[in-house]
């Protein structure tokens, strides 16, 4: 598969740059059949701040049906940005990639390209939002329904609201060509700690809470907890038996992690002897999992625990949680003979760490 990255004069190279590095992780990391082409009027562009860059193809060069995807950067209009962008040899080969309904995925302004060549009226976008709108509005004028968020796709278009969605915009546009889950695995290789939802990098929108086991919010979680452990493990009698061991009122350490002031996660720790903690109520919500997330919590409460004074934590898991199981083998935990209420069930497995 080619990505046709399209670079009009005046280009931001950070919006430029990302479409590179995913493709070439996708291809090199795992082998990905996707490679990127590089895109200008001339065999040299020069970026928005005088960086030059080498061209593969020249516009006129282009045979769109060799192409399975369009990417355009944004760039700074001030310098001349909408002189190619906006150029009829710009505009026709935007028009015949979405003819041939192939994905188009654009950052910041380079979505004005798509407005002015009449493939984004009466379509679903966004573009730059942090001057109080105005930019939205100028987008408007071309009847496109503006949505005031990071990143926006309707059907076979992408478009971002602002340079740093450009990463996402990326993995946006690599799920279109090989697929969540194979994409998913290029994320977690490239960082991991990557929100999906709105575009927003995990630790940036993410908020970790210190609280006890009385708190009603860490309650909840733990009944979303059970739900999905009743569930994976198929047996609800069977979970009940786990269910005398996981009383929040004796757990002091708690911590919540919130999205938009919205719980996805919690975890805890108690005293299992003087050196050792016992992690416990580990959760990340389903839409979450496979980011990174859970990787930060149990980090933050080892952290914790080991700033309180203590040196090992020890924790129960299930033998048919095995991306739980991975995870800890991962982090350095493991696996130990059951201890305590778990010596006699196999279902459980047991590990631990020094912290």
């Amino acid at each position: 598969m080619k990505v046709l990255l399209f670079c009009a004069k005046a280009f931001e190279t950070m919006e430029f740059s990302v479409f590179i590095d995913v493709m070439g992780w996708a291809r090199e990391t795992f082998g990905n059949d996707v490679c990127v082409h590089t895109c200008g009027f001339g065999k040299t562009v020069i970026s928005t701040f005088g960086v030059p860059v080498q061209m593969d193809v020249l516009i006129d060069e282009v045979n769109v049906s060799d192409y399975d995807a369009l990417a355009i950067p944004g760039g700074f209009r001030e310098f001349g940005f909408n002189e190619e962008a906006f150029h009829p040899k710009t505009l026709e080969m935007i028009r015949t990639f979405h003819e041939q309904r192939k994905p188009i995925a654009t950052v910041c302004v380079a979505a004005f390209a798509l407005a002015e060549s009449g493939i984004l009226k009466g379509k679903k976008a966004t573009v730059y939002h942090l001057d109080g709108g105005k930019t939205q509005e100028e987008l408007a004028k071309y009847e496109v329904k503006v949505i005031n968020e990071p990143v926006v796709v309707d059907q076979n278009i992408i478009t971002s609201s602002c340079p740093r969605t450009a990463v996402h915009v990326a993995f946006k546009l690599l799920e279109m060509l090989i697929g969540t889950e194979k994409m998913q695995k290029v994320k977690y290789a490239m960082g991991g700690l990557w929100e999906e939802q709105d575009g927003i990098s995990t630790i940036d929108s993410l908020c970790f809470t210190k609280t006890d086991g009385k708190d009603p919010v860490f309650a909840e979680m733990c009944s979303r907890l059970d739900a999905f452990l009743n569930q994976k493990i198929g047996v609800e009698k069977q979970q009940q038996q786990y269910n005398k061991y996981n009383q929040c009122d004796d757990i002091h350490d708690v911590m919540i992690v919130f999205h938009d002031k919205e719980p996805v996660g919690c975890g805890a720790y108690k005293p299992f002897d003087e050196e050792t903690v016992e992690l416990k109520r580990i959760y990340v919500e389903g839409a979450l999992r496979g980011l990174g997330i859970g990787k930060e919590l149990v980090r933050r409460l080892e952290e914790d625990a080991r700033r309180a004074g203590f040196h090992y934590a020890v924790l129960e898991t299930g033998r048919k949680l095995t991306g739980a199981v991975k995870l800890y083998q991962k982090m350095g935990y493991e696996i130990i003979p059951n201890y305590g209420q778990y010596v006699d069930m196999p279902e459980s497995i047991c590990m631990s760490k020094k912290l």
